[in-house]
């Protein structure tokens, strides 16, 4: 399983960085990688329009780009479905 790397937040990125970010991210869902390899697209899930991450997901701290627990109790049913077909 690939997983698409989840994204920054505004402040620690450019626009253009987050719209590559977006645009790899789309690429490897829509890339064809055999019978044996799927891709789990964690970035578009906590990312918002401007691939960025989403202000709900976001930590109090600003400069912790990680997703806070919400992004992963809202994620982590999804993982599990994706790694479990």
């Amino acid at each position: 399983i690939i997983l698409t790397s989840p994204p920054l937040r505004p402040t620690s990125t450019s626009k253009e960085n987050a719209a590559r970010a977006k645009e790899l991210a789309s690429w490897l869902r829509r890339e064809n990688f055999g019978n044996y390899v799927s891709v789990f697209d964690f970035f578009s899930l906590l990312s918002d329009d401007d691939g960025c991450l989403k202000k709900d997901y976001r930590r109090l701290i600003w400069l912790d780009n990680h997703p806070n627990k919400r992004a992963a109790k809202d994620i982590a049913p999804r993982f599990v479905e994706a790694i479990t077909q």
